[in-house]
């Protein structure tokens, strides 16, 4: 619904300092007059019914009244209503109290409905708990990729010492698990032996050369993160072996060989997980730089690619590759990654503080 966008004399005695988007001045609990605020509030909600900042406020006082059902039934009216704190807040209690999984993931459902309506407290704790593994049963969570928003949308509302700490500890964590994911999709891609058909064009585009390749890669072998030998066999039957080497750097893989120096990554954006690119600066009194795209299949056995040599802003040559991958190699590519266990966060009192 439309949100109200003027105070009315409830938001003013009863606002909460932890709800970001009051139209008031947050008021501690020591320094409200509870039965006068339930009266006003209440006498508010009667000329503006089924408010959902007011729902949700009357819901506070009604706790602190000590009247649970009427705050429970006001809580469900203002999550009904549509404000995101109480659809947060309602999901967190029935998530924690949750005695199976289906009942857990239904409730986790209602805290990612209410953090993709950009409520603070929902966008921090679900990305906490999906960190933590908690929601690992739950087959319709969130990427790691929209628990990291989650956070960065967060994060500048990140009240005090604590909450800051917890927001920035979290975008850490998640960026280490995107990272580790992409290193999994990567190297899946590329682990292995690659036999296949090289062909060299010309700046205008005419075939020059066609020739026999391979590549061997593989990981975590002599002290490197990757290892990878190219051998191209040329018409005239000899025989070219680069041999390059390199390391993890977050998700992307930064190599070099005597010749030239890159680092190869995923295309940012291909939700197959199926396409990479790779960019070489190679040395010399000429710099010239290699771009290139590469596409695997969805099964894994069949590789793409073409590259383009740019020397003082002009094409200088092209290459085309298509490649099979040796059977020995593992072909199915995995494109989905498990979030990994930490520490509980003590988000405080929820009920209050949401």
């Amino acid at each position: 619904p439309k949100s109200r966008t003027v105070a009315v004399a409830c938001d003013r005695l009863a606002a909460n300092h932890y709800d970001r988007d009051r139209l008031a001045p947050g008021v501690a609990r020591a320094a409200i007059d509870v039965p006068a605020a339930i009266a006003v509030c209440e006498a508010d909600l009667a000329r503006l019914p089924c408010d959902p900042r007011l729902l949700f406020q009357l819901a506070r006082l009604y706790g602190y009244a000590g009247d649970k059902a009427k705050t429970l039934a006001a809580r469900q009216a203002a999550a009904a209503a549509g404000n995101p704190t109480a659809i947060f807040l309602l999901g967190y209690l029935d998530f924690e109290a949750a005695g199976d999984d289906a009942t857990r993931c239904a409730a986790a459902r209602r805290m990612k409905l209410a953090a993709d309506r950009g409520n603070y407290s929902a966008q921090l704790t679900y990305a906490a708990d999906l960190v933590e593994g908690r929601l690992a049963a739950c087959a319709d969570r969130a990427t790691v990729g929209e628990a990291a928003a989650y956070v960065a949308a967060a994060r500048p509302a990140a009240d005090g010492f604590f909450e800051t700490r917890l927001a920035d500890h979290l975008g850490t964590d998640l960026a280490g698990h995107m990272a580790s994911a992409a290193r999994t999709r990567l190297s899946q891609q590329m682990a292995g032996t690659w036999r296949g058909t090289f062909r060299r064009y010309d700046a205008s585009g005419a075939l020059v050369e066609t020739v026999p390749s391979e590549v061997r890669i593989a990981f975590g072998e002599g002290g490197h993160d990757y290892r990878q030998t190219n051998i191209v066999r040329r018409a005239d039957g000899g025989e070219e072996r680069i041999e390059t080497t390199g390391q993890w750097d977050g998700d992307r893989l930064r190599f070099a060989n005597p010749r030239a120096e890159g680092w190869f990554g995923a295309l940012a954006g291909d939700t197959t997980g199926l396409s990479s690119v790779l960019q070489i600066t190679f040395k010399g009194n000429r710099p010239m730089v290699m771009s290139e795209l590469l596409t695997v299949s969805p099964d894994g056995t069949h590789r793409m690619r073409v590259a383009q040599y740019v020397a003082d802003g002009r094409i200088v040559r092209r290459t085309l590759i298509d490649e099979t991958r040796d059977p020995a190699a593992p072909a199915k590519l995995s494109a989905g990654c498990e979030s990994g266990r930490g520490h509980r966060h003590n988000h405080g009192e929820q009920g209050e503080k949401s």
